[in-house]
């Protein structure tokens, strides 16, 4: 099975706060957490850049810092390409048509932003209590 799919679920929930059903919402604050990469309840803006990389790394699959339609796996063009285009249409602050990893990475972070009320670049356990009332509206 590919990771492919849930990689651009998981790039589309860390970077909005879109009101969304129930199920989904439970699934966007779940990929929201997987940005604590040290696993201490926290979520830094670093942690969500990290992330971001990593996520990248897995869109990109031919490696040249570019993720385009052609890198989707045949039998998922249509979702991918997709879910391609909302990303763009997110990050591709040069309008190319094409989204490299450093205007992926260093994009908008909305739902982090939304949800960080104190502006301290940094998601507390305070701040990630309401998170779902919040992504769920």
């Amino acid at each position: 099975m590919s990771l492919l799919l849930p990689t651009l679920a998981a790039a589309l929930s860390v970077t909005s706060a879109q009101p969304a059903e129930a199920p989904q919402c439970i699934s966007n604050i779940d990929r929201l957490l997987e940005a604590d990469l040290n696993n201490d309840g926290q979520i830094t803006r670093e942690e969500v850049g990290e992330r971001r990389a990593q996520i990248f790394e897995r869109l990109d699959r031919n490696g040249d810092g570019v993720a385009r339609s052609s890198d989707a796996p045949r039998f998922a063009r249509g979702r991918y390409n997709e879910a391609l285009n909302q990303l763009l249409s997110n990050f591709d602050s040069n309008g190319d048509g094409e989204l490299s990893q450093a205007e992926f990475v260093e994009g908008p972070t909305i739902g982090f932003d939304r949800i960080d009320a104190n502006a301290d670049d940094r998601l507390d356990t305070e701040e990630m209590s309401g998170l779902q009332e919040m992504t769920c509206e």
